[in-house]
């Protein structure tokens, strides 16, 4: 563990890890890390995966975007039921694989359904 996430474990901070790629090949250099030092959002890796790997770090993911914009509506929402389940709420985001950064990256009605499913609960 280096110097900075000593820092942060010892101050009660959190280091946001947003991973390009995949991360998984180095997740032995975090299992040492203290529960609640580091949040990852790992773009190629399945969140499931890191999860199980990693349970001393938060994991941040969330919907893949071909399933905002080719998935049903049920699809979608089973797909955030499955992610609040493994994650908990307060790791969920609205793209696991990318940035929604433009219309055609999502279904409208897909995510309007999504959204309207977490504000419920």
């Amino acid at each position: 563990m280096g110097p900075d996430i000593e820092r942060a474990a010892k101050e009660n901070m959190t280091v946001y890890c947003f991973v390009e790629a995949s991360m998984l090949r180095f997740a032995d250099h975090f299992r040492d890390v203290p529960n609640g030092t580091i949040a990852i959002f790992s773009e190629n890796d399945d969140i499931f995966e890191v999860r199980e790997k990693l349970p001393n770090c938060a994991v941040v993911g969330g919907i893949p975007c071909n399933l905002l914009k080719n998935g049903t509506k049920e699809e979608n929402i089973d797909h955030v039921k499955k992610v609040i389940d493994a994650l908990g709420d307060h790791g969920l985001t609205l793209s696991q694989d990318k940035m929604v950064s433009f219309a055609q990256d999502f279904d409208r009605d897909n995510m309007l359904a999504v959204m309207e499913y977490v504000r419920g609960l």
